[in-house]
């Protein structure tokens, strides 16, 4: 298959933004998001991660405590 790209880069933002989404489509996600290659540097920092958040024995903040703190900086006053 031959594409000519710069055909594409001559479409306006906002027509590349629509053929994105329709390509994003086309692959099927998120239904087929499990039948997707995942390349192997991928898998292997995916597995480094969850090893690390195994290992460390913190499982974090919950979300509203964050979301609070968040809200906190952004607006002090209200």
């Amino acid at each position: 298959m031959e594409i000519d790209l710069s055909k594409l880069l001559a479409l306006s933002a906002a027509e590349r933004l629509e053929l994105a989404e329709m390509l994003w489509q086309s692959v099927g996600y998120p239904a087929d998001i499990d039948t997707l290659p995942m390349p192997a540097w991928q898998q292997a920092e995916l597995g480094r991660l969850l090893d690390e958040y195994d290992s460390d024995g913190d499982d974090g903040l919950p979300a509203e405590g964050v979301m609070a703190g968040i809200r906190q900086e952004l607006w002090p006053d209200g």
